[in-house]
């Protein structure tokens, strides 16, 4: 029995990957991404970790337009976590502005304590 089913706790992980939703159209998976982050904070039940990996990890950088929004959810008690491995490929990890830097094995186990997984 996995951490959060031992305490009966939900625990909704968020998994965003790229800078976009979808594929097509990088200026309409821009807005997607807008339009899904601004819905998440409105949600009752919000999620308990959001990682952002790979090109994901743009998003929590300096020059990000979703710094404040991310920043009001981590306020709100979601924990934002960034891939060092990623933030380091891309040369970012000294330019996170919102969250913190993480590494795979909390990544891992954030997935394997989770309760449901989310990916826009």
């Amino acid at each position: 029995m996995r951490e959060a089913e031992k305490m009966n706790i939900a625990k909704t992980v968020v998994s965003i990957n790229s800078e976009t939703i979808g594929r097509g159209d990088d200026e309409l998976g821009a807005t997607l991404m807008r339009s899904f982050l601004y819905t998440l904070i409105d949600e009752e039940n919000r999620p308990w970790r959001i990682i952002f990996i790979n090109g994901g990890v743009k998003l929590t950088a300096e020059g990000s337009p979703f710094i404040d929004v991310l920043n009001a959810m981590i306020d709100e008690g979601t924990e934002v976590l960034s891939c060092g491995t990623s933030l380091d490929y891309f040369a970012l990890k000294e330019k996170v502005r919102a969250g913190k830097v993480s590494n795979m094995a909390e990544i891992v186990s954030s997935f394997s304590d989770a309760t449901k997984v989310v990916k826009p």
